[in-house]
């Protein structure tokens, strides 16, 4: 399975505490890290990055990283990368494969639940997004958050910011096709900004858009590596570290054998968010 990370944004919030928000570190490893450790663990052997703010540097992470952790990482840079985070989507065309694993550099999951989305069975230009039903997190900034309303069969019917009438949030991971590109491409084309959560909206409208068929129950189980909203009331620095140490701060070994070994229910992802505290992130000396 392929990976797509859009990592190109200037991740405004964080300028104050880290150059590069891929870069930034959490618990000693920078988010970009996590996030491909986690897509590796889950069943992901090709990742293709999408560049642009402090691109150079992101790069050179990158490849040192894939070398260190003989991965199997490309990098494509987004020249367009003050535009909506789709037209990310749209400069990596030409590396996809018709099915992929679309990400964010900045969304912090268990494995576990990415491998559950790769083995979703979809048809050939359906995308399933990943949700989170735990309406009444108090982490979650309901000003910044993506909304997302379902039908009784799993499809998406609306997706946007500040919606009303909404039964989930947008956890930013996709079992993705080609048909998105298309679709974020005609919103373009529309005069729309080209967003992802446009592109969506275009494919729900064909019905082309839902969420998993039976996700895990929710409330019980193992957690999810959340990340913290600018806005919202942070925990003690404690128990931010601790909610943190998640994956990859054991190894690929270890941690598949914890996968394998798990039987609890697992929960579906907290809404991930922007991380907005220097308690536990710090920018990298390189």
């Amino acid at each position: 399975m392929q990976g797509l990370i859009v990592a190109a944004g200037q991740g405004v919030r964080l300028r104050d505490i880290a150059r590069s928000k891929p870069l930034a570190l959490v618990n000693g490893v920078p988010l970009i890290e996590r996030v491909i450790e986690q897509a590796s663990l889950a069943g992901v052997d090709e990742i293709v990055v999408v560049t642009g703010y402090e691109a150079r540097r992101l790069e050179a992470f990158l490849r040192r990283l894939a070398t260190r952790k003989n991965l199997n990482i490309l990098t494509v840079r987004n020249l367009a990368w003050k535009m909506a985070n789709g037209h990310s989507v749209a400069a990596a065309e030409p590396r996809l494969a018709d099915r992929f694993l679309l990400m964010m550099a900045d969304h912090l999951l268990d494995p576990s639940i990415i491998a559950d989305l790769i083995s979703t069975a979809a048809g050939p230009d359906e995308v399933v997004l990943a949700v989170d039903r735990r309406l009444h997190n108090p982490l979650v900034d309901l000003d910044d958050v993506t909304r997302v309303r379902t039908d009784s069969q799993g499809h998406i019917v609306a997706i946007g910011k500040l919606m009303e009438g909404y039964d989930a949030f947008d956890t930013g991971v996709f079992l993705a096709s080609r048909a998105l590109v298309a679709a974020i491409r005609q919103d373009v084309e529309a005069g729309g900004s080209g967003g992802i959560s446009e592109g969506m909206r275009r494919l729900a409208a064909r019905g082309l858009a839902r969420v998993p068929a039976a996700p895990a129950p929710v409330g019980s189980g193992r957690r999810s590596c959340p990340e913290y909203p600018a806005k919202a009331r942070l925990p003690p620095a404690r128990e931010l570290q601790k909610h943190l140490s998640c994956p990859p701060a054991e190894s690929h070994r270890e941690a598949r054998a914890r996968m394998k070994a798990d039987t609890v229910s697992r929960v579906h992802p907290g809404q991930a968010m922007e991380l907005a505290t220097a308690a536990a992130i710090e920018s990298p000396a390189a």
